[in-house]
């Protein structure tokens, strides 16, 4: 194994141990979580599936590279994965995408039903603000800045509004502008979030190893480069997979782009186009984290290795 090869797999390797280590914290926060009810057994089932942690463990990634203490970002970083999650419960729905199988499972509202899949989006969105409350009034002025900017990435200036677009472009022939603005809101926003907590929790708890004003701005600003282009090249990839992945390995249906009228980039550009804006988005997200030297080499290789992923 050469040298290249090795230092990608310790950086696979932390990168897991973040997921793992997110993992492993979850229980804890959902133990008053409606416990023993219904809604308490969706939000468990919701929250404990298998996944990848990817904007968790992306938090904990940039903490590190920032300096903040990632014990002190965990309480952020699970409300982060709580968020994303109530999203995928809500995306799922009938009113929404009408999806039978996520991560290999059985959907929130085919389990529970309907009503309690609602309920479950939305106790998972409140249990995650309220952590983030918990945990500023420990951490003071830097903690309600990440808990805001938790809240704006995940509301309609992010996420929600990115959904929204999606909704209205559903059997249009929106162009591809339109549809780059729908993802960088609905898939690069909480990637985004992912890096502002850290940067946020950095001004009092780390200052990027005591850099000067200037060079923590740059730092900063890198970061929404890099997400955003993360998160372009990300969506891209699910179109693709949507086409071409296998059911099996994706852990839910192929196919269901179509099924539904979705307007995605690829059919507005074409498949092939499409694979080269994706590469073109990582490779423009692997520039953004070279200004953090080697301790960036983790966020090349997540590039690289989402790139790459076959679900």
């Amino acid at each position: 194994m050469d040298k290249t090869a090795k230092a990608d797999e310790v950086s696979k390797n932390i990168f897991y141990g973040y997921a793992e280590a997110v993992t492993k914290a979850i229980p804890s926060y959902i133990e008053d979580t409606g416990s023993g009810t219904e809604l308490g057994k969706a939000v468990e089932y919701c929250l404990t599936a298998p996944g990848k942690r990817i904007r968790p463990a992306l938090t904990l990634a940039f903490c590190d590279i920032f300096g903040v203490d990632c014990g002190l970002a965990m309480p952020y970083a699970v409300a982060l994965e709580m968020i994303h999650t109530y999203s995928l419960v809500h995306d799922d729905m009938p009113c929404m995408d009408d999806d039978d199988l996520r991560r290999g499972r059985p959907t929130c509202h085919k389990v529970f039903g309907e009503a309690n899949a609602l309920l479950c989006g939305d106790a998972l969105l409140n249990r995650a603000f309220e952590i983030v409350f918990e945990a500023a009034v420990r951490d003071g002025r830097c903690g309600a800045a990440a808990g805001r900017e938790l809240a704006r990435l995940a509301g309609t200036e992010g996420m929600l509004g990115g959904q929204a677009l999606d909704i209205a472009n559903e059997n249009t022939e929106a162009g591809p502008d339109v549809l780059l603005e729908t993802y960088r809101l609905k898939t690069s926003a909480l990637l985004e979030c992912a890096a502002a907590v850290a940067v946020e929790l950095a001004r009092e708890n780390g200052r990027y190893f005591n850099s000067s004003e200037e060079e923590f701005e740059n730092a900063a600003a890198a970061t929404v480069s890099f997400t955003r282009n993360l998160g372009l090249a990300f969506q891209i990839k699910d179109d693709l997979l949507d086409i071409t992945g296998d059911p099996g390995t994706l852990g839910k249906p192929v196919g269901s782009d179509e099924r539904d009228s979705k307007r995605t980039y690829v059919a507005a550009v074409g498949a092939e186009k499409a694979a080269r804006d994706m590469e073109s988005y990582t490779e423009k997200a692997v520039e953004a984290a070279a200004v953090f030297g080697e301790r960036g080499r983790i966020l090349r290789w997540l590039a690289a290795e989402l790139l790459d992923r076959k679900h």
